[in-house]
């Protein structure tokens, strides 16, 4: 049997500590009783190489057995457990034990009619831990020319946030009910107000330290100021920063050069480099349109020569200023997919591969039911937990579609508190009630608790309605299908994208 474990999983254990008084599942009396009643939940099954995955779609249990462990799951259904407990050796016995006990605790057997998980404990999707996030950008400037910017910044866009409205931010922020917050700063480029970015971040901490939020504080940044004295900047305000870095110098600077049209790639890297030195948390994001897609193994081969331990590949979004050259830079589900599925077979092959972020998320996704990444789940927060805060002090339910007019909250200037703000616009509160199980064609997929419908807002803003698949869902269904067949083929290659999970491998029966 083998199957996936996150190791920061909290939801697991405590089930299943509840369940079997343990941390990890046993056979016990308390669970199995003395002559159980056990069966299979009718379940999908697909032979990945030598080894069969067992697929529940309903609550998303899954795992893969070998040949003989599919033997004694099968027999399941045609003898009673005492039979088959007499049908061995005491060895054999014990075993079979065992391997119930983890088929109960994954959700693919019934005990006397009864599963591990209840129906509704993931009725209303996901259980998400992540902290509120307050994404504030103090600049609508920008000195780059970026092809592709969804938020159409340049040098002439020189909206600048106002003190006054920021401290607004901060008590709203303060305010709002979490004992946790992340304060993010992005743009435009936000590292061209820095006194704003320092005066928020003294202020915000001393005011959060007192009523004991704690909070993150992150900058996303094109990475072209990263200067020493900015990046000492950096580390003396505790900031972590992404940097956008499109892949190889010539792919890069077409996409994001200066006005002027010299490229910015040397002066980004300068600047990693730097904080990278100086011990600064950082991140690279790498936006993939058509042509950077076509370079992959150009793009990977580069990160590897600059010792990048990982990246997120984001794909281009046909908003703002990419829908006037779309048909160069377009990237679909199907290429996007192709990308991927490319990358996987790098990641088997590769001694030291670099980490693309969001297939680790997907994976972490398949193998807990607590989902942490709010941007791989319908009800990812927009306008409950996550604000966008634009220079003017308009507050937006996403930085990605802020300009658009339905997602607008409202002016800090005019709210009392953000926690209500989405049960007053109509909008929302149709995304709020978007669910896998609402949409006809995600309610019979077999893929649906890991990706949820996938972003609500994607999919509202492509279509005009709420009750719509995501227009990307065939991508996730071959990511999570692969995903799942790369932990058949290679276990290592699963370890060297997500360190943070285990791989659960174990022959019950030889």
């Amino acid at each position: 049997m083998r199957y996936l474990r996150w190791k920061k999983d909290r939801l697991g254990p405590v089930l299943s500590q509840i369940t079997f008084g343990t941390p990890d599942p046993v056979y016990c009396e308390a669970v199995f009783g003395t002559h159980p009643h056990v069966a299979q939940i009718p379940a999908e099954r697909t032979w990945c190489g030598d080894m069969a995955l067992i697929l529940e779609p309903s609550q998303g249990g899954w795992c893969l057995l070998t040949p003989r462990e599919l033997d004694v799951y099968d027999r399941l259904q045609h003898q009673s457990l005492d039979t088959l407990l007499a049908s061995g050796s005491a060895e054999f016995a014990d075993a079979l034990r065992r391997f119930l006990a983890f088929l109960y605790g994954m959700g693919l057997i019934t005990v006397d009619g009864r599963g591990f998980y209840a129906d509704e404990l993931i009725e209303d999707g996901p259980i998400a831990t992540v902290a509120p996030l307050f994404l504030i950008v103090p600049t609508e400037r920008c000195n780059l020319a970026c092809r592709y910017c969804f938020a159409e910044s340049g040098p002439s866009i020189t909206a600048t946030m106002s003190w006054q409205t920021m401290e607004r931010i901060i008590e709203l922020v303060e305010a709002f009910p979490a004992p946790f917050a992340c304060l993010e700063f992005a743009g435009g480029e936000a590292l061209l107000a820095p006194e704003l970015i320092r005066r928020c971040v003294l202020a915000s901490r001393k005011r959060f330290a007192v009523v004991g939020k704690q909070v993150r504080y992150v900058v996303q940044t094109n990475g072209t100021l990263l200067s020493p004295k900015m990046v000492s900047f950096c580390k003396e305000l505790g900031l972590e920063v992404g940097i956008s870095l499109d892949g190889t110098q010539d792919t890069h600077d077409r996409n994001r050069p200066f006005p002027s049209g010299r490229g910015s790639y040397q002066m980004i890297v300068d600047g990693w480099e730097r904080l990278r030195a100086q011990g600064v948390p950082t991140g690279l994001i790498h936006v993939v349109t058509r042509e950077s897609g076509s370079r992959q193994s150009e793009v990977l081969a580069n990160l590897e020569a600059l010792n990048a331990g990982s990246v997120k590949f984001n794909p281009v979004y046909e908003i703002g200023r990419a829908r006037k050259k779309w048909p160069e830079l377009a990237v679909g589900p199907d290429d996007y997919l192709a990308l991927h599925q490319s990358y996987l077979a790098y990641l088997c092959r590769s001694e030291m591969p670099v980490a693309e972020e969001n297939a680790g998320h997907m994976l972490r996704n398949l193998s807990t039911r607590m989902h942490t990444y709010r941007c791989m789940r319908s009800q990812c927060g927009a306008g409950r937990d996550f604000f966008t805060f634009t220079p003017d002090g308009r507050i937006h339910a996403c930085s990605r579609y802020r300009h658009h007019k339905d997602l607008c909250l409202g002016h800090v200037a005019d709210v009392s508190a953000l926690s209500t703000l989405w049960e007053h616009n109509s909008t929302l509160v149709r995304l709020s009630e978007r669910k896998a199980e609402t949409i006809p064609s995600c309610r019979i997929c077999n893929y649906r608790r890991y990706c949820e419908a996938g972003c609500a807002l994607d999919a509202f803003t492509q279509t005009g309605c709420a009750g719509t698949p995501h227009p990307w869902c065939r991508y996730y269904q071959g990511m999570y299908s692969g995903l799942q067949a790369l932990v058949a083929k290679s276990p290592e290659a699963v370890q060297k994208l997500c360190p943070d999970l285990d791989v659960y491998d174990q022959v019950f029966f030889e």
